[in-house]
C-alpha cells in the first residue's frame, strides 16, 4: 500500500526518534499480551493476581503508561506460560505499512508545535477491555 508522499515523509522523520521505537515496542508487547489473554481466557484481574500486582497496573501496561522493564515483561510472560523474546531487527530494511497497526504511527502536534506519536493507548485499551 503506497502512502501519500507527505505522510511517508512524516513517518520517516518519526522513525528517526527513539521515542517512536519505544512506543512501537510497548504497543507490540501490549498487542501480544492482549492476544494471549484472549486465547487463554484470562482477565486483567487474574493476570494481576498471578504476578502479585494490581489490576490498575495491568491497565497501565495496556495504555503504555507502565515503565516496563525486561524483568516486568518476563514476569508477565511467565504468568501466561510464555517466554519473552527480544529481537534486534536491522533498521535498514524498509518498514511496510502492513508491518504494524497504522494509527499507532500517526503523528500529531500540540499547540507549541511539538510533535509526538499518536498514542496507541486507545487502540490497546480497546483490546485490553476485550480480554
Amino acid at each position: 500500500m503506497a502512502l501519500c508522499p507527505s505522510l511517508e515523509a512524516v513517518l520517516n522523520e518519526a522513525r528517526k526518534n527513539d521515542e517512536f521505537w519505544v512506543e512501537d515496542a510497548k504497543f507490540k508487547f501490549s498487542l501480544e499480551l492482549a492476544k494471549n489473554l484472549n486465547e487463554q481466557k484470562i482477565n486483567k484481574t487474574e493476570l494481576a493476581k498471578r504476578i502479585g500486582t494490581s489490576k490498575p497496573y495491568i491497565s497501565k501496561v495496556f495504555r503504555g503508561e507502565a515503565n516496563l522493564t525486561i524483568e516486568s515483561m518476563t514476569k508477565i510472560a511467565r504468568a501466561l506460560n510464555c517466554n519473552l523474546s527480544v529481537t534486534l531487527e536491522n533498521n535498514t530494511s524498509q518498514m511496510k505499512l502492513s508491518d504494524s497497526f497504522f494509527p499507532h504511527y500517526f503523528l500529531v502536534g500540540n499547540q507549541e508545535g511539538k510533535k509526538f506519536p499518536f498514542s496507541s493507548k486507545d487502540n490497546v485499551a480497546y483490546l485490553a477491555d476485550a480480554a
